[in-house]
């Protein structure tokens, strides 16, 4: 996940934060802002983690991420798929 994904997505990614690591303040989330090299050293500041405790614990956060965006395409295209299979029936019916 790049950064330019993480900055588009902050709104939706705050609160994900703010679940993951709930010592962080709303100014914390306000700092962080979408750089994702920032949060690296606010888990060291906030729970004292060394800095590869930091790394590990960011790329544990950024798979179940992609792996919550992943799940959420596969609704969307199932989504998609029910509503073209109820438009082409109704437009059988309209030719009948």
């Amino acid at each position: 996940m790049n950064e330019d994904i993480i900055k588009g997505k902050w709104n939706q990614l705050e609160g994900e934060l703010q679940k993951e690591w709930g010592k962080f303040t709303k100014d914390d989330l306000e700092q962080l802002k979408g750089e994702a090299k920032l949060l690296k050293g606010k888990l060291q500041e906030k729970y004292g983690h060394s800095s590869e405790e930091a790394k590990k614990q960011i790329e544990k956060f950024k798979q179940r991420y992609s792996e919550m965006v992943e799940n959420d395409k596969e609704k969307i295209a199932a989504y998609k798929q029910k509503l073209s299979e109820m438009f082409d029936d109704d437009s059988e019916v309209d030719q009948a």
